[in-house]
């Protein structure tokens, strides 16, 4: 039998976001990382206070990450705000979307 493709890898360091040197007070957080974006938030650490918005791609499948993600930001005061781009089965099930989510309770 012949081996498939290889699928190229990377090793990559990873890093809190609130590592990161960000400026400003009002920050918009875009993750788009294949299902991970819950543990990616989970290191947003001290940036929860600065942040205003998020961009994420949630899956919406029954075990998805949007709701754990819709909950966790409703806690946090966020609020679904758009969804600006799905991405659909051939039978025309939503399986992704783009969400924003909008801070609603002031800080």
């Amino acid at each position: 039998m012949a081996a498939g493709p290889r699928v190229p890898a990377w090793d990559v360091e990873a890093i809190r976001l609130d590592d990161l040197a960000l400026s400003g007070d009002r920050i918009l957080v875009k993750l788009d990382l294949q299902g991970a974006e819950l543990v990616a938030l989970e290191g947003l650490g001290a940036l929860w206070e600065r942040c205003d918005a998020l961009l994420l791609e949630v899956s919406t499948t029954p075990d998805g990450s949007y709701e754990p993600i819709r909950s966790l930001l409703a806690s946090r005061g966020f609020r679904e705000y758009a969804t600006i781009h799905e991405f659909e089965s051939p039978d025309g099930e939503v399986l992704e979307a783009d969400k924003v989510f909008v801070r609603q309770v002031p800080r």
